[in-house]
């Protein structure tokens, strides 16, 4: 396996563009995060994809943030926005389902490779994800995955109906970023699309409308799709040649430790042994824990700086 964030043996390329997806309460986090994603990451371009009633909460990191540019979600793709979304999600999973967000990030994600602004590779970053050091994204002109150890059955139900491709490796390709590259996941998107139409007399689907339909049709009682696990797994099958793997420490809990407001002595302690830390709104904060973790951090931040 490579070494995600070593310099000196990988050869990097600069990111062109980082694309993240936000909701309205991860509005205040991303902009905490966004610097560090400049620092660490250091793309020509970030793309924000947002509601528009967002915007305004993220105007002060975009005065800030020169390269900064804010996408309408809702406008992005022919189509796709929210309440399309959960009018298809609610023929799965009932009225009154709360999956309708978890597919739409998904597929934003893929519909930005048709978006006129996408790059050749374009690099998707959890916005509640921070980058403690700098990344590396490349190992001898291939992409490097972050392998992770989740599997869920559903998610390669799903991909062997779209796609007739089953399961390709031991672990799991979700991970809290992914870089892709545009054309493969135009083809993607393209062939779910010829897949599913070509001996379809009736209206042409979207790749959304099919990927829902073969959830609802596989039964999945939770969430029964991934786009990291479909790409992964794509590119593996088609194109392993462009592939590495590596698996590089990561805290997922830092809300456990931090709250959701993590302070810069907390984020810079974290960095020391991590990578990279989430601070997910599931996590369930301990205060005391946090209270203890605040001030035993801010007390080796000090001594260092």
């Amino acid at each position: 396996m490579s070494d995600l964030n070593s310099t000196k043996t990988a050869q990097n390329e600069q990111i062109e563009q980082v694309v993240l997806l936000c909701s309205g309460d991860k509005c205040a986090l991303a902009s905490q995060n966004i610097p560090y994603i400049v620092k660490n990451i250091a793309p020509k371009t970030i793309f924000v994809i947002t509601a528009a009633k967002n915007f305004g909460l993220l105007q002060n990191i975009k005065e800030k943030t020169p390269n900064l540019q804010l996408v309408n979600e809702d406008t992005m793709y022919e189509g796709l926005n929210f309440s399309s979304i959960k009018a298809l999600a609610d023929e799965v999973y009932g009225e009154g389902q709360k999956r309708t967000g978890w597919y739409f990030q998904q597929f934003l994600k893929m519909a930005w490779a048709f978006n006129p602004l996408c790059a050749q590779k374009y690099l998707v970053w959890d916005c509640d994800t921070f980058p403690l050091q700098k990344i590396c994204l490349n190992w001898n002109d291939k992409t490097i995955f972050n392998i992770k150890s989740e599997v869920n059955t559903a998610y390669f139900d799903t991909l062997e109906a779209i796609l007739g491709i089953k399961k390709q490796i031991a672990g799991s390709f979700i991970s809290e970023f992914m870089y892709f590259e545009q054309k493969i996941m135009q083809e993607i998107v393209l062939q779910i699309e010829n897949n599913a139409n070509k001996n379809s007399g009736e209206a042409k689907l979207s790749f959304f409308q099919i990927i829902l339909n073969a959830v609802k049709q596989n039964g999945s009682p939770k969430a029964g799709f991934s786009e990291f696990e479909t790409y992964g797994s794509y590119l593996f099958a088609n194109y392993p040649q462009k592939m590495t793997f590596t698996s590089i420490p990561t805290m997922r809990n830092g809300a456990n430790y931090c709250g959701m407001k993590p302070k810069k002595w907390q984020i810079w302690y974290i960095g020391r042994n991590h990578v990279t830390a989430s601070f997910e709104s599931w996590s369930k904060p301990h205060k005391l824990r946090v209270l203890c973790f605040n001030l035993f951090s801010w007390f080796f931040w000090l001594v260092k700086s």
